[in-house]
């Protein structure tokens, strides 16, 4: 007896396209409104990538820096890739700051 199994699926499918879209897009929907703008975001994304190397360097012993800049490194990093790749930042929205591009009416 042949056990049936679906066949795997190649890594980039429309179905992988379509979980992307709504993990980019689930921000739009819940309310929040993109206020980061591509400048920001590309700041943001390179000081968090920054930001998280150092912080496994020191963590590996790669750096000889406090051990407890570790953590506060790597929390901060989280908050600038998070923040930059949804185009939201919590603080922004509530001191009313939009680096986007000026919409159009």
């Amino acid at each position: 007896m042949r056990w049936f199994s679906t066949p795997r699926q190649p890594a980039s499918t429309p179905n992988t396209e379509k979980r992307r879209s709504v993990i980019v897009s689930s921000v739009h929907t819940t309310g929040m409104q993109p206020n980061v703008g591509a400048t920001d975001r590309t700041v943001r994304i390179g000081l968090g990538a920054i930001a998280g190397l150092v912080s496994l360097a020191i963590l590996l012993g790669a750096l000889s820096l406090p051990p407890v800049l570790s953590p506060v490194l790597g929390v901060a990093a989280l908050v600038l890739l998070a923040t930059g790749l949804t185009s939201f930042c919590g603080l922004y929205a509530v001191l009313g700051v939009d680096t986007c591009a000026a919409k159009s009416r």
